[in-house]
């Protein structure tokens, strides 16, 4: 139906009516709906004065908002003006008309041609239809027929003192059964089309799906050096087979990044890190990273990953590691980790590692052989800005080691978990929170095998690796504004921790740190910036500490 005699009609009582003023209270009347109501469905400004040339698209709203309410004969049925005082006012006197009842439903033309009944007595709103549409649409999409299409008929159309009744019919046009010919990435330039193909997951000769395809959207979108993804299409190679393109957009695959934190001497300490994320295109990454913890503690390592071994969703990493603790010492770990992803939410994980500790002053020459196991559940709809969803892992780890001195062997257990979860609240607002708890045990516990806690990761507003003990509960809450996925977020946050088993030989000091301060990060085309300001709540200790994240592409 078209709204434009209605605005007609209603520029023209306007101009006759000699008023002066551009702005005019307005007032709308339809029962049984409150104003509050009507002004939700028409989705009006929330203003008391509104411009004159405003009305006539105010009453279109109405009339297809009362329509999507499920009722199709909404009308305006007259329209009063009055000048006062204080202000020019307009009364819109509108009437709903019977409700939309739908009696029963049916679904013809499916491709099995049998007919599916679905016979119940609702109101018939356009949501209801809709929801009905997309069910059909949805059943027939995934088992191939792509381009299906659904028409709504009404039959048997009656209209008592205040319902109009009537059956629909939704004809079912499904269209031609497809299968996957071949798939393109157009865009892809850094990248092979094999290793993409490999990574959605999707094989030549499979039925096309609508869900497979989305599935592999955001299986591409996950990968670090691919932007977006953009809305699939659809080309007819053959009767019965389809070319299918998902468009996509990609960016350096090397990575720059780097962590600073604030110490009480003034130096500057922190982590940088260099990424080559995509050698040759086809998904293999090289990673060297050294960290500063002080003055006389650090951190080396590099590491190795080639995927998709054997064409399976099956990744191996090859791993060094060099740490350096002062006075007790350096310890040097090589280890090898494989890690399986059966379902996009699941990774199986598995690691063997070798230690070596040098000997010193305090302690004499170890050896450890470390077998580890693990299982990570993500289903977070992002991976660092996330909007829903929640994320567990727990790892479990047995070690055997033995002094080259003495020759003693000890039985070493470590034990790690950690559950993240995002709570959405009203608009852009939501809460993020987490909790994770790290225990070692074991007889001949050294500084290179105990739980560290503080730092960026654990405990904002303490320096990096802080805390030294056996066992140790941490958490942290955040309130956080996130415009969109794409901008980031800021919040507030307070983490907490609760060290349960201290190590006798390492003074700690408060078995209860926590802190409280601000936190925001964003992401553009040059590269992703965090930021952390916080600060301990402890008496005896006056400080605010910065810790600065930057993530850059090349």
């Amino acid at each position: 139906m078209s709204f434009k005699p209605i605005g007609i009609a209603l520029g023209a009582v306007l101009m006759l009516w000699n008023s002066t003023r551009a702005e005019v209270a307005l007032r709308i009347a339809a029962p049984p709906f409150s104003a509050r109501q009507l002004a939700a469905l028409a989705q009006l400004p929330d203003k008391t004065l509104i411009e004159r040339a405003e009305i006539p698209r105010i009453v279109d709203s109405l009339l297809a908002g009362l329509r999507r309410a499920g009722f199709p004969l909404a009308r305006l049925d007259s329209l009063h003006a009055a000048d006062t005082l204080d202000n020019a006012q307009i009364i819109l006197y509108l009437s709903t008309g019977p409700e939309f009842i739908e009696r029963g439903s049916l679904v013809t033309g499916l491709p099995e041609n049998n007919i599916d009944s679905l016979p119940f007595s609702r109101r018939c709103t356009n949501l209801e239809l809709l929801t009905t549409i997309e069910a059909v649409l949805d059943s027939l999409t995934d088992i191939g027929f792509i381009f299906a299409q659904v028409i709504v008929k009404p039959h048997a159309v009656q209209m008592t003192a205040d319902s109009l009744l009537a059956a629909i019919e939704y004809v079912v046009a499904p269209g031609p059964y497809l299968k996957l010919g071949e798939i393109v990435f157009p865009g892809a330039v850094q990248t092979r089309p094999e290793f993409l193909r490999r990574a959605s997951r999707l094989r030549t000769g499979e039925t096309l799906r609508c869900r497979s395809i989305q599935q592999a959207r955001r299986r591409l979108e996950r990968l670090p050096f691919i932007t977006t993804v953009n809305e699939p299409e659809i080309d007819l190679l053959s009767p019965g087979l389809g070319m299918l393109r998902l468009p996509l957009c990609e960016r350096g695959a090397g990575q720059f990044s780097g962590m600073l934190a604030s110490a009480s001497s003034g130096a500057v300490l922190g982590t940088a890190a260099l990424k080559l994320g995509n050698l040759f295109g086809t998904g293999r990454q090289v990673e060297f990273r050294w960290t500063r913890l002080d003055l006389q503690r650090s951190l080396m390592c590099g590491a190795y990953s080639e995927p998709w071994i054997a064409g399976q969703p099956l990744q191996a990493k090859l791993d060094i590691e060099i740490r350096q603790e002062g006075d007790y010492g350096s310890a040097s770990t090589a280890g090898l980790t494989a890690e399986w992803k059966p379902a996009d939410e699941l990774t199986v994980s598995g690691r063997i590692a070798n230690e070596q500790i040098s000997q010193t002053a305090f302690e004499s020459a170890q050896k450890t052989f470390w077998v580890e196991g693990g299982l990570v559940y993500d289903y977070f709809d992002q991976e660092w800005n996330p909007g829903r969803g929640w994320k567990a892992s727990i790892t479990t780890a047995s070690g055997g080691r033995r002094s080259t001195a003495t020759d003693v062997q000890y039985r070493l257990q470590r034990e790690t978990s950690e559950l993240m979860g995002i709570l959405p609240l009203h608009n852009k607002f939501l809460f993020f929170g987490r909790l994770s708890a790290a225990d070692i045990s074991g007889a001949g516990l050294g500084l290179f095998d105990l739980v560290r806690v503080g730092g960026m990761n654990s405990l904002r507003g303490y320096a990096d690796d802080k805390f030294y003990v056996r066992g140790a509960a941490t958490g942290s809450l955040e309130f956080r504004w996130r415009p969109n996925r794409r901008d980031g977020y800021a919040g507030i946050f307070v983490d907490g921790g609760w060290f349960y088993r201290p190590d006798p030989n390492y003074n700690i000091g408060r078995r209860h740190p926590a802190a409280v301060g601000i936190t925001t990060a964003f992401e553009s085309n040059a590269g992703r910036l965090d930021l952390a300001i916080g600060t301990p709540l402890d008496a005896s200790l006056h400080s605010v500490r910065v810790h600065l994240s930057i993530l850059g592409w090349f």
